[in-house]
């Protein structure tokens, strides 16, 4: 689907949307004119003697009934369409910038943010996270969140991952649907506390009690003694054995009356919360897949749905005793209470233990999905091939948060150990680093690269971008050594990585900083990482006759005069300044 697809959903549903509205307010009112019927042809009836008038009585019952039910369907039919046009939205909204607006950024489930994150927009305001996510369970964000700050690399599953995206990116409607389900979830911070409270509560000995014959031993003797009074037989014995087992079974309900009051009451919100889960689980039962990933997925929920059904049915159950008078018919014939806490100890037993991992792949489908979003919403994208061999290189790769009518591509092939990036101001340096960066993040998270084709190697991403001092006495130049010092000690345990450092040791006079950054990058020059300098020092491109280094520059030119950027990455040093023209331009000079 493109830009225009997502349209022309849109709208169809709006459409849709204000039929059933319009359809449900005719039938609301249809529902009270056929109520008001029924009352009065029973008035009229009884107050006139005439009985045929009954009939219209029973005719106006049924065609209420009738209504009321097919308002039900048409609120749950509104209700699913207002979650899948929010789901439309948010992909409309991807194509510009209004995804800037989404509430979610990630910070909210990290416990620290590390430099990386924040150097490459992977968390916070304007992110990587807040423009892919459409999870909506705390393990769905959690996963995702997992998958973009990976460390540690598994190549085999982050292959099956990409096979899992790449399918996803060919199934629309499962896609939309699942997103759809996920947006019904009515409160879903709420939700979740209830399911991993249930979780967390779930006993590996849990047993169920003695109750399992005699809840149906009781109910039976209580009928047939029931029948042999009404029918008197046995007379005498029935009088005295029929209140004893009614009352005996309301001492038994009054007993456990506040045990089983709040354990139904975990139940039915439990029921409720896992209400959406069903209708994913369902949806993707009901799915075929041909990638390994998803397969996997698919049989770690078999059985899933029909748990939830199962869970569903006892806590209706339970909703029926929740009427006085039925309280006491249900418990005083059929030991009810007893019944529904002895089928919820069974179902506990039978799935308990594996709601968790239900809820968990429920997750994981939850973040390939929010991974796949890049296939829909950008122009150009691949999945990167990974090289044994410490390798980078990528055509027309760019920024995948940069607005796609400004955003230009590069292409790049590293091949020395030491790229060093001059330029002047504005020109694009530093997001030609944060593209590469962002680009590896997708790729190690198994999910699209923003190129024509990217292959790289699994190395361990290393920034230093975005500095700042702080109250604790800190100053910018020592939170850089700090960071410098991080990457020089992960480089001398020769750990395969790649470092992005911008503007190196930029807080310090021109002298120490020369110096500072010609003896780290000759550290930093070793066959298991790449780095990547920018500067605005040419006193660093003399590096190439010294280590393995590659200049390379982006460069300026002049239109009418104004200053004007290409933003393509070319081979050599800079030669070439824009300073003193930005300091006229701005009229601080003349």
């Amino acid at each position: 689907m493109d830009y225009n697809d997502y349209l022309l959903l849109q709208d169809k549903i709006g459409k849709r949307i204000k039929e059933i509205e319009n359809s449900s307010i005719k039938i609301a009112v249809f529902r009270f004119v056929s109520g008001a019927a029924m009352i009065l042809f029973l008035l009229c009836g009884y107050f006139l003697g005439k009985d045929y008038l009954y009939m219209g009585t029973l005719l106006m019952l049924g065609v209420f009934v009738v209504l009321v039910f097919w308002h039900t369907k048409m609120a749950d039919r509104l209700i699913y369409l207002r979650a899948r046009l929010v789901v439309i939205e948010k992909y409309i909204a991807r194509f510009g910038d209004k995804w800037k607006d989404f509430d979610e950024d990630g910070t909210d489930y990290l416990e620290t943010i590390t430099g990386v994150m924040k150097d490459l927009d992977i968390v916070g305001r304007n992110s990587l996270f807040q423009y892919l996510n459409t999870a909506v369970t705390l393990r769905g964000k959690k996963k995702l969140l997992d998958k973009l700050s990976r460390t540690a690399f598994d190549k085999s599953l982050i292959i099956q991952e990409q096979e899992a995206i790449k399918e996803l990116g060919n199934k629309d409607d499962f896609v939309i649907d699942f997103e759809t389900y996920g947006k019904m979830l009515i409160k879903p911070k709420a939700v979740e506390k209830v399911v991993e409270e249930f979780i967390a509560g779930i006993n590996d000995d849990h047993k169920v009690k003695s109750w399992n014959i005699v809840r149906f031993i009781i109910p039976i003797l209580t009928f047939v003694i029931l029948i042999m009074f009404l029918f008197e037989v046995g007379f005498k014995l029935a009088v005295i054995m029929l209140p004893v087992l009614i009352f005996g079974q309301w001492l038994i309900m009054i007993i456990n009356f506040n045990k089983n009051s709040n354990l139904f009451k975990q139940i039915t919100e439990l029921s409720k919360c896992l209400t959406s889960y069903q209708n994913i689980c369902e949806l993707v039962e009901n799915n075929d897949f041909s990638s390994l990933h998803l397969n996997n997925l698919k049989n770690k929920l078999s059985h899933s749905s029909q748990a939830f059904k199962e869970l569903q049915a006892i806590a209706s159950s339970i909703k029926q005793r929740n009427n006085l008078l039925a309280a006491l018919l249900l418990n005083g014939l059929l030991l009810w209470d007893v019944n529904c806490r002895e089928r919820y100890e069974m179902w506990v037993n039978k799935y308990g233990s594996q709601i968790d991992e239900w809820i968990t792949a429920i997750g994981e489908l939850e973040s390939l999905i929010s991974l796949q979003v890049l296939l829909r919403t950008k122009p150009q994208s691949s999945f990167a091939v990974f090289s044994d061999e410490l390798c980078l290189t990528f055509n027309d790769a760019y920024h995948p948060l940069i607005d796609g009518k400004q955003v230009v591509a590069n292409s790049f092939t590293m091949d020395k150990q030491v790229c060093v990036i001059t330029g002047s101001n504005m020109s694009g340096k530093t997001t030609f680093l944060r593209m590469i960066g962002i680009n590896l993040v997708l790729a190690y998270a198994g999910g699209p690269v923003l190129a024509k084709s990217f292959k790289c190697s699994l190395m361990r991403i290393y920034t230093s971008m975005r500095l700042v001092d702080d109250l604790s006495g800190i100053s910018t130049f020592y939170a850089e050594l700090l960071r410098i010092k991080e990457i020089v000690e992960a480089n001398n345990k020769g750990e395969r990585m790649i470092a992005l450092i911008d503007e190196i040791f930029k807080g310090t006079n021109s002298k120490d900083r020369i110096y500072g950054a010609t003896e780290t990058v000759k550290q930093l020059s070793s066959k298991n990482i790449f780095t990547f300098i920018t500067t605005h020092d040419f006193e660093l491109c003399e590096l190439e006759n010294q280590i393995p280094c590659t200049n390379y520059h982006f460069s300026e030119y002049y239109q009418d005069n104004k200053i004007r950027f290409d933003y393509l990455i070319k081979k050599g040093r800079c030669q070439s300044t824009n300073a003193k023209y930005l300091l006229q331009m701005v009229g601080i000079t003349k």
